[in-house]
């Protein structure tokens, strides 16, 4: 059953504010705003969006302060712009082709003590029965079969714990921690205690490597980071992370964590421009690293490079030109095979901001056009394991969370799952 946009607005889904998960800085953000379509089950019909002249756009360009200057020569690219505005939204996750063994982990809105659920295709919500209520969600490992949570003891502070999303198997990790202990999990056996120091949003140390499945940890290197902009390399062993000199303004630079040495990177970018620090993006994989700004009229992107290549003057410079910048601070998602990337437009006044969100196809340099308008929590879209799906919660002022967006991408097909907050993507077998 769909239901029809007016019932959506009707239930309040435009936003003023937005919660964060972890230590990540809340920021006040604007409603969502779901375009008007038809309540039908047909997709909309794509309408031609307007660009800028490419003289335009080059008058703008030149005009500009903003962001790095790139050393590259940049290839500029006017991608084509493909509405995959689809007719409604509906309400069940059947509507969408999400696979057998794709799960959304999810808690109720309306007890965040009480237990998690599994959300899947055909099915009944599943209570996880192996996590014990009032457990704080921590993260995921990069194959999303298990999961790290925190649970609150009487005499030794926090503990963690690492569970399989099955239920199978558990493994107690530590206990002792405070709030200023922060995680991720870069591979798939290692997991990362970032240390906070001072209040929440300040950027961490690195602090511990722990092995999950042998408990086996080491003390990392006096690392200390000076954004959440940072990324590791497939091995968990390396990280790029943008730093700051007082001269020079911003970089990048590239950790060894085994040797403990570090070493500047992008000198292609002139270092006395500065790079914003909120408009860049970079993804590490096993396929190389790539790299994207905004522009004042665009994104620009450095695709695949790679690791002994990064002060290459010679690797591939692509310039999107859009008709705004197109990287915002807040949201951030690029797909594992850096095929598709995130583009978010802000809207309206700075301190209420409405976002519009986009899909770029690297592979075609095609735009996909959602009709996707809203504020989302910093980092908070989510990614199925295949690519296929994003997902994010949506709130209600004063940080109360309202429901779960499920998007499809390859058809623009989106449902909206009343009452459930999102936690994660899971696999099960």
């Amino acid at each position: 059953m769909r239901a029809p946009i007016s019932i959506l607005v009707s239930l309040g889904i435009f936003l003023a504010a937005c919660t964060t998960e972890d230590s990540t800085p809340t920021r006040p953000v604007q409603a969502m705003k779901v375009e008007e379509a038809t309540n039908t089950a047909t997709p909309a019909t794509p309408t031609a969006t307007k660009l800028p002249s490419p003289e335009a756009l080059s008058t703008a360009q030149a005009g500009s302060t903003e962001g790095p200057v790139s050393l590259v020569e940049a290839e500029v690219i006017y991608p084509e712009i493909e509405s995959r505005c689809y007719g409604g939204i509906g309400e069940n996750l059947n509507e969408l082709d999400l696979s057998p063994t794709t799960r959304l982990l999810v808690e109720s809105v309306y007890d965040e003590d009480g237990p998690w659920f599994f959300l899947g295709k055909d099915r009944q919500p599943e209570m996880i029965a192996s996590i014990p209520p009032g457990a704080k969600f921590v993260t995921v490992s990069p194959d999303r079969r298990w999961v790290a949570y925190r649970e609150t003891t009487k005499d030794s502070g926090d503990a963690l714990w690492v569970n399989s999303m099955g239920g199978e198997a558990k493994f107690f990790l530590m206990d002792g921690l405070s709030y200023r202990d922060s995680f991720i999990w870069p591979g798939q056996r290692s997991i990362m205690r970032l240390f906070i120091l001072g209040a929440p949003g300040v950027a961490p140390s690195l602090k511990q490597m722990i092995d999950p499945f042998t408990v086996a940890s080491e003390a990392m290197p006096n690392v200390d980071l000076y954004s959440f902009i940072f990324d590791f390399g497939p091995n968990a062993k390396q990280l790029i992370s943008l730093d700051r000199d007082l001269e020079q303004g911003f970089y990048y630079e590239k950790y060894d964590l085994q040797t403990e040495s570090s070493t500047r990177i992008f000198s292609w970018l002139a270092s006395n421009k500065g790079i914003d620090a909120f408009s860049a993006e970079i993804h590490w994989t096993e396929q190389g690293i790539s790299f994207a700004w905004s522009e004042a009229n665009g994104v620009s992107l450095a695709l695949k490079i790679p690791p002994n290549k990064l002060d290459s003057l010679e690797i591939p410079l692509y310039r999107v030109m859009l008709d705004a910048k197109a990287i915002d601070g807040w949201a951030r998602w690029w797909s594992s095979d850096h095929s598709l990337l995130l583009l978010t437009q802000r809207l309206g006044d700075r301190k209420f901001p409405v976002r519009k969100h986009y899909i770029l196809d690297t592979n075609k340099w095609v735009v996909y056009d959602y009709c996707w308008n809203d504020a989302i929590s910093p980092s908070s879209v989510k990614a199925s394991l295949d690519n296929r799906h994003l997902a994010w919660t949506n709130y209600l002022p004063g940080s109360i969370p309202l429901g779960t967006f499920v998007l499809e991408l390859e058809t623009g097909k989106m449902v909206f799952l009343r009452d459930w907050r999102l936690l994660q993507w899971a696999e099960v077998d």
